[in-house]
């Protein structure tokens, strides 16, 4: 049941891929489905991934409460209509206008469908397995990234867009309705009976029904009419809360996991790798996939908070080692310009060669360094402190809250990681490379101690 639930997740990865392809096709022919010749501006390609985080955050608290009124699988039935009108925009477009806008509504139903799936996991999963089941979305994402790259090496992108609306319409219109409602959704607004018949199926005939049924509610007394977004601002621990998670979402973006996302590519072909772009984009995405499976086995040993923690130290050696690697290779730079300054006397030109070739320091037989840095630090955001904000956004509220909380944290998130991809030139210019690194590596050490302070454990616990 969980694996089925998450398959949506695979589409999510597409719609976080596809613009790969797309850049690479249009590096060899800017066609057409029809045949015409479009270009797109430096603006308009950055306006590819903006407009998704855009769609993505706009949507967030509309999904939520449709999460809190129509139950859990009603909106992942309906993800299908922004979704399939995204990709039919994007595979029949004639202009980058309407590329821009399919990228809109696929955020939107990115939106839709993240906000479901997520609190659905955590509803349906038992409490030692819920950790890794809300590791499934990220692990299905991954995979659909590195499916529509390998596709996008054998078909162009309009094609691909094609593929990937019949993907999303498929999961909405014959996976999901064959699935059960949540059953702690049904006991709270009152469908006792249906209740029952899915905890039946999930925990085996020796719970006792009725004593599941009576905690749900007991754990949930906040009725549907107390759950408006200005009653949720009034409950100070509902707040804190939230401001603890936007703490995780901010330590998470500025020590670089999204930065790394987004420009690990580009990061890897500087590095002096020997791939083509997409098959770099296959790596990269390799990597943070099997981040993700690590923690999958982890998050229910080690817990949310101790994830996060063991995350974040990874982080900031490798962005430290990464800082010092760039350092270097600047100041060897330096030195190289050095040495070949002309001057007029030629004993003095013969001793300041000799002392540069004795002082510099070359950076030659580490050029292993950044590779192995950007896979260590990649690997190990998504080992927990990426995913973790996004699964305490669902399990730290009650039922008749969490969908809404989960759409104002989850915007939140989306906006900090817009923030911190905005950030990365002005942070290069003002701190230098290595500067940037080393930022990087110092909120990561901070969030390290917001961690240890703050954040409050959920493993083993009942949600909410």
């Amino acid at each position: 049941m969980l694996f089925l639930v998450t398959q949506g997740h695979v589409n999510l990865g597409m719609i976080v891929s596809w613009s790969n392809s797309l850049v690479s096709d249009f590096l060899v022919d800017n066609s057409t489905l029809f045949g015409n010749q479009i270009a797109f501006a430096p603006w308009e390609m950055d306006m590819t991934g903006s407009l998704l985080f855009i769609g993505t955050a706009s949507t967030f608290p509309f999904a939520g409460w449709l999460v809190a009124k129509a139950g859990r699988r009603r909106p992942m039935m309906l993800t299908c209509v922004p979704g399939v009108v995204g990709w039919a925009f994007c595979a029949l477009a004639s202009d980058q206008k309407l590329v821009l806008v399919g990228r809109y509504f696929q955020g939107v139903s990115g939106a839709i469908l993240g906000s479901a799936v997520r609190t659905y996991l955590v509803e349906v999963a038992d409490t030692g397995i819920r950790g890794a089941a809300s590791m499934l979305p990220e692990v299905m994402k991954g995979l659909g990234a590195i499916a529509i790259i390998a596709a996008g090496m054998l078909m162009p992108w309009y094609f691909l867009a094609f593929m990937c609306g019949a993907q999303i319409l498929f999961y909405s219109c014959l996976i999901v309705p064959f699935l059960p409602e949540s059953p702690t959704y049904l006991a709270v607004t009152g469908e006792e009976e249906e209740a029952r018949q899915v905890l039946r199926r999930l925990r085996g005939p020796t719970v006792s029904l009725d004593k599941e049924i009576q905690k749900l509610k007991e754990e949930n007394r906040l009725s549907s009419s107390d759950s408006s977004i200005w009653t949720i601002f009034l409950d100070s621990r509902v707040v804190k809360r939230i401001l603890i998670i936007t703490g995780i979402f901010f330590i998470t973006n500025f020590s670089g996991s999204e930065v790394i996302r987004v420009n690990a590519t580009r990061m890897l072909q500087e590095s002096g790798l020997a791939m083509d772009g997409e098959k770099s984009t296959i790596v990269v995405f390799s990597v943070l996939m099997c981040g993700n499976i690590a923690g999958f086995f982890l998050l229910d040993r080690l817990g949310r908070r101790w994830s996060v923690v063991f995350s974040l130290i990874l982080v900031a050696i490798s962005h430290t080692a990464m800082g010092v690697y760039v350092y270097f290779d600047e100041a060897a730079d330096v030195y190289t310009t050095v040495n070949v300054v002309s001057l007029e006397s030629g004993n003095v030109t013969s001793r300041l060669n000799e002392y540069s070739t004795g002082q510099s320091i070359t950076t030659e037989d580490f050029t292993w360094v950044p590779l192995a840095c950007l896979m260590l630090a990649a690997f190990s955001a998504n080992l927990g402190a990426a995913p973790v904000p996004w699964i305490l956004s669902v399990e730290y509220f009650p039922t008749a809250i969490r969908s809404q909380v989960m759409g104002i944290s989850t915007m939140i998130g989306n906006l900090i990681s817009f923030a911190a991809l905005q950030a990365y030139s002005p942070m290069q210019a003002a701190f230098t490379q290595a500067g940037l690194y080393w930022s990087y590596a110092c909120v990561a050490a901070l969030g390290i101690v917001y961690t240890l302070c703050f954040v409050q454990e959920t493993k083993g616990r009942r949600v909410g």
